[in-house]
């Protein structure tokens, strides 16, 4: 039980992490360079007063990540971003310095990004961690089991996604703010399952949930908290918010999508029900055929007698479109 030994679902006691010798981080945080209003002036002001570490990644952009670095002056600032790859699924990639993130977001989402800038990219989950390995940085999946397809546990079960990526992603986020109890508990179970490194955030939006999760090392870079994590040498303290404390985050996200709310629409009309709609049809077809079976099954022996009675159905006595003697001819 080594990952939920490194679990404390409680609120975070900030000053008692650092008096232990670690560094707090609320390492998934959003800006108003995606799907929030926050200012990063105001978010970099606030984690100093708390003496926090913060990665800001914000959806499919760094420009909050790149200012973080430039505003903060004694606290942590790990440079991040926040994927959204075209299967759906969220990737949150960590890196050691700034340019390895700006390498990254050239080689893997400038040229990808779709109407809503927000939503997915053309950059596959697996594209999204190679490229993220290649510049340096770890990758970590994002609420792996939220609702819909940004979770990756429900995308590779579904078979959006090959189930190599759940060996080939660094770490797994065991727990955000905007986590149910359950899917805290499924995240943390798969975690220990594969073995992986943990990360956790406030998946924030709003700044009075800044530092509501935090994770925790002994470092005091990005690069030394980085590898730290990689050796399961972190740790991850916070608790769900109640639904109250959510409406603040869900006001902000949903203004700032509805800008884009026609290319929304049509994303979803195009990637996410046409998938569903695949998935469905497919159970169905496999139902189908295991009804079909069943019932060719039940009728053998008496393909003449249903077949008088204007049922067609395939014979047992037909073999290559040729009739066998003593057999009545009948069409699939």
């Amino acid at each position: 039980m080594i990952v939920p030994s490194r679990v404390d679902l409680k609120k975070p006691d900030l000053k008692s992490i650092q008096d232990g010798g670690f560094t707090p981080v609320d390492m998934h945080y959003h800006t108003r360079f995606s799907d929030t209003y926050t200012r990063v002036s105001k978010i970099v002001y606030n984690a100093e007063k708390k003496c926090l570490g913060v990665a800001i990644t914000d959806h499919n952009a760094i420009g909050g990540s790149l200012l973080a670095w430039k505003l903060k002056d004694d606290i942590l600032v790990i440079p991040g971003i926040e994927t959204t790859s075209k299967e759906g699924p969220h990737i949150l990639s960590y890196f050691p310095r700034t340019l390895d993130l700006k390498n990254f977001f050239d080689a893997c989402v400038r040229d990808k990004l779709e109407d809503s800038p927000y939503l997915r990219t053309r950059s596959s989950v697996s594209d999204i961690i190679r490229w993220t390995h290649e510049y340096g940085g770890i990758t970590s999946a994002a609420h792996p089991f939220c609702p819909g397809m940004m979770g990756l546990f429900k995308a590779i079960k579904r078979g959006y996604v090959k189930e190599r990526a759940a060996e080939d992603i660094d770490a797994m986020e065991v727990l955000t703010g905007v986590n149910i109890k359950l899917m805290t508990r499924k995240s943390i179970k798969w975690a220990e399952s594969l073995d992986k490194p943990i990360t956790g955030g406030s998946d924030g939006h709003s700044l009075h949930e800044l530092g509501k999760v935090v994770a925790y090392a002994k470092a005091d870079t990005p690069k030394r908290f980085i590898e730290r994590i990689l050796e399961k040498q972190s740790f991850v303290m916070g608790k769900e918010m109640g639904l109250v404390g959510r409406v603040p985050s869900y006001t902000k996200t949903t203004n700032r999508h509805l800008r884009y709310i026609k290319p929304f629409i049509t994303n979803k009309a195009k990637n996410i029900m046409k998938e569903s709609v695949y998935y469905h049809t497919h159970n169905l077809k496999a139902i189908a055929l295991k009804g079909a079976i069943a019932v060719n099954k039940k009728t053998h022996g008496l393909p003449g007698r249903i077949a008088k009675k204007g049922l067609k159905i395939a014979s047992p006595l037909i073999h290559n479109g040729k009739k066998k003697k003593g057999g009545e001819s009948s069409r699939y």
